[in-house]
Protein backbone atom coordinates (compact mmCIF):
# COMPACT_ATOMS: atom_id res chain seq x y z
CA UNK A 1 0.00 0.00 0.00
CA UNK A 2 2.68 2.70 0.77
CA UNK A 3 4.42 2.07 -1.82
CA UNK A 4 1.60 2.44 -4.52
CA UNK A 5 0.99 5.41 -2.37
CA UNK A 6 4.85 6.94 -2.62
CA UNK A 7 4.39 6.56 -6.62
CA UNK A 8 1.27 7.78 -6.48
CA UNK A 9 2.54 10.85 -5.02
CA UNK A 10 5.72 11.24 -7.29
CA UNK A 11 3.68 10.82 -10.40
CA UNK A 12 1.33 13.76 -9.29
CA UNK A 13 4.08 16.32 -7.58
CA UNK A 14 6.81 18.05 -9.75
CA UNK A 15 10.08 19.75 -8.57
CA UNK A 16 10.74 23.13 -7.45
CA UNK A 17 14.09 25.24 -7.53
CA UNK A 18 14.00 25.81 -4.37
CA UNK A 19 13.83 21.96 -3.61
CA UNK A 20 9.95 21.80 -2.31
CA UNK A 21 8.24 18.81 -3.86
CA UNK A 22 4.76 20.43 -5.16
CA UNK A 23 1.69 18.20 -5.00
CA UNK A 24 -0.25 18.98 -8.70
CA UNK A 25 -3.46 17.66 -8.00
CA UNK A 26 -6.11 19.00 -6.70
CA UNK A 27 -5.90 21.78 -3.79
CA UNK A 28 -9.07 22.09 -1.18
CA UNK A 29 -10.23 25.19 0.18
CA UNK A 30 -7.62 25.70 2.87
CA UNK A 31 -4.90 25.52 -0.04
CA UNK A 32 -3.62 22.55 1.25
CA UNK A 33 -3.22 19.67 -1.07
CA UNK A 34 -5.36 16.61 -0.97
CA UNK A 35 -5.59 13.09 -2.23
CA UNK A 36 -8.30 10.33 -2.18
CA UNK A 37 -6.74 7.27 -0.22
CA UNK A 38 -9.43 4.36 0.28
CA UNK A 39 -12.29 6.92 -0.57
CA UNK A 40 -11.81 9.46 2.13
CA UNK A 41 -9.86 12.48 1.52
CA UNK A 42 -6.75 13.20 3.05
CA UNK A 43 -4.32 16.06 3.35
CA UNK A 44 -1.86 15.07 0.80
CA UNK A 45 1.60 16.56 3.02
CA UNK A 46 0.37 14.22 5.73
CA UNK A 47 -0.27 11.22 3.44
CA UNK A 48 3.43 12.30 1.97
CA UNK A 49 4.51 12.31 6.10
CA UNK A 50 3.05 9.13 6.82
CA UNK A 51 4.78 7.29 3.49
CA UNK A 52 8.15 8.67 3.99
CA UNK A 53 8.50 8.99 7.79
CA UNK A 54 5.95 6.89 9.11
CA UNK A 55 2.25 7.12 11.19
CA UNK A 56 1.95 10.39 12.85
CA UNK A 57 0.85 10.37 16.94
CA UNK A 58 -2.30 11.57 17.89
CA UNK A 59 -2.55 15.53 18.46
CA UNK A 60 0.61 16.33 16.45
CA UNK A 61 0.28 18.22 13.13
CA UNK A 62 2.95 17.85 10.09
CA UNK A 63 4.70 21.26 9.55
CA UNK A 64 6.04 22.62 6.44
CA UNK A 65 9.72 24.08 6.79
CA UNK A 66 8.73 25.31 3.50
CA UNK A 67 5.88 27.09 3.99
CA UNK A 68 4.73 25.72 0.89
CA UNK A 69 1.25 24.06 1.56
CA UNK A 70 1.23 22.40 -1.57
CA UNK A 71 4.90 20.80 -0.70
CA UNK A 72 5.44 17.23 -0.03
CA UNK A 73 8.86 16.79 -0.11
CA UNK A 74 9.63 14.81 3.29
CA UNK A 75 13.17 16.50 3.88
CA UNK A 76 10.64 20.09 4.46
CA UNK A 77 8.19 18.02 6.73
CA UNK A 78 8.30 17.95 10.33
CA UNK A 79 6.10 17.08 13.65
CA UNK A 80 4.88 19.47 16.06
CA UNK A 81 1.97 20.54 18.11
CA UNK A 82 -0.55 23.35 17.49
CA UNK A 83 1.64 25.67 19.70
CA UNK A 84 4.84 24.70 17.74
CA UNK A 85 3.15 25.71 14.29
CA UNK A 86 1.79 29.16 15.91
CA UNK A 87 5.61 29.70 17.18
CA UNK A 88 6.92 28.80 13.63
CA UNK A 89 4.30 31.23 12.38
CA UNK A 90 4.98 34.10 14.33
CA UNK A 91 8.85 33.70 14.37
CA UNK A 92 8.33 34.03 10.16
CA UNK A 93 6.06 36.90 10.33
CA UNK A 94 3.08 34.97 8.73
CA UNK A 95 0.69 35.94 11.91
CA UNK A 96 -0.33 39.10 10.39
CA UNK A 97 -4.02 39.35 9.29
CA UNK A 98 -4.48 40.68 5.70
CA UNK A 99 -7.13 42.99 6.65
CA UNK A 100 -4.65 44.19 9.93
CA UNK A 101 -1.76 44.45 7.63
CA UNK A 102 -4.19 47.33 5.30
CA UNK A 103 -2.82 50.67 5.28
CA UNK A 104 -5.46 52.05 3.75
CA UNK A 105 -9.10 52.19 3.57
CA UNK A 106 -11.26 51.03 0.16
CA UNK A 107 -11.92 54.47 -0.85
CA UNK A 108 -7.85 54.93 -0.37
CA UNK A 109 -7.80 57.27 2.45
CA UNK A 110 -4.99 56.71 5.26
CA UNK A 111 -6.03 54.52 8.23
CA UNK A 112 -5.90 56.36 11.63
CA UNK A 113 -3.65 54.88 14.97
CA UNK A 114 -7.00 53.84 16.16
CA UNK A 115 -9.08 50.53 15.80
CA UNK A 116 -12.52 49.32 16.27
CA UNK A 117 -13.50 46.98 18.46
CA UNK A 118 -12.58 43.93 16.01
CA UNK A 119 -8.75 45.24 16.53
CA UNK A 120 -9.12 46.64 12.65
CA UNK A 121 -7.49 50.28 11.79
CA UNK A 122 -10.39 53.04 11.18
CA UNK A 123 -10.24 55.62 8.53
CA UNK A 124 -10.95 58.93 10.19
CA UNK A 125 -12.61 60.05 7.17
CA UNK A 126 -15.06 57.64 6.51
CA UNK A 127 -15.94 57.00 9.84
CA UNK A 128 -16.88 60.74 10.34
CA UNK A 129 -18.84 60.24 7.66
CA UNK A 130 -20.60 57.28 8.26
CA UNK A 131 -21.12 59.20 12.00
CA UNK A 132 -23.17 62.17 10.00
CA UNK A 133 -25.09 59.50 7.75
CA UNK A 134 -26.46 57.81 11.36
CA UNK A 135 -27.03 61.12 13.01
CA UNK A 136 -29.10 62.33 10.04
CA UNK A 137 -31.10 58.80 9.83
CA UNK A 138 -32.06 59.51 13.87
CA UNK A 139 -33.06 63.03 13.17
CA UNK A 140 -35.27 61.76 10.36
CA UNK A 141 -36.70 59.13 12.64
CA UNK A 142 -38.00 61.82 15.22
Amino acid sequence: MNALLAERLERSSEPLLDGCRAWAGRPGRNGYGQISVNNHPRSVHRVAYEVSKGEIPAGLCVMHSCDNRLCINPAHLSLGTKADNSRDMVAKGRNVSPLKARTHCPQGHPHTGKTNNKGLRICAICARAANIRHRQRKALRK
